[in-house]
């Protein structure tokens, strides 16, 4: 337990000071910078390693969190190993709110706002501005979606039909 309420230092040069209240230096001699380590006997989704970022506000009385949580199995999806990011507020009088906002399972699917992700981008959609936007700011660049199938990494260098789908100058392609 460190008491002091003065920034701390974790390997670092001798001629630096620490410029956070926990500041941990590697130069060089790996990648293991922190590890959060969780040894269990149990495989549950209820049991995970988790770091918390957490800000309470004594005039409003708000607390907020977020949260990062895995690996551990995903409930619908077993065979997954499931990390999750998470947001949490409260506030007496105010509705509470409790969820997962990006989830990415060991097999490749990524979930916003959906905490089992089926598909390899699953978006759940519960306000008017959730939309995927693909914003172009210049004239000269087109966002797009590419649909593409079969072997060949280029758009239309197999026999398998491959299809894209964008908008110019007030149209749709």
């Amino acid at each position: 337990q460190l008491n002091n309420t003065i920034n701390t230092g974790f390997n670092l040069p001798y001629t630096d000071d620490p410029v956070a209240n926990i500041h941990i230096y590697n130069g060089d001699t790996g990648e293991n910078m922190l590890r959060v380590n969780y040894v269990s006997t149990i495989d549950s989704a209820t049991y995970a390693p988790t770091f918390q970022m957490h800000r309470d506000n004594t005039s409003t009385g708000a607390s907020y969190q977020w949260e990062m949580r895995g690996p551990r199995p995903d409930a619908l999806q077993p065979t997954e190993q499931k990390l999750s990011v998470g947001y949490k507020y409260e506030r007496v009088g105010d509705p509470s709110v409790n969820r997962e906002v990006l989830t990415l399972l060991s097999g490749g699917k990524v979930g916003i706002n959906q905490s089992s992700p089926y598909y390899a981008l699953d978006m759940r959609c519960t306000e008017s501005h959730h939309a995927i936007r693909l914003y172009s700011p210049t004239d000269s660049s087109t966002g797009m979606l590419l649909f593409q199938s079969g072997p060949s990494n280029t758009l239309g260098g197999d026999a398998v039909n491959d299809y894209r789908m964008y908008a110019s100058n007030n149209g749709f392609y």
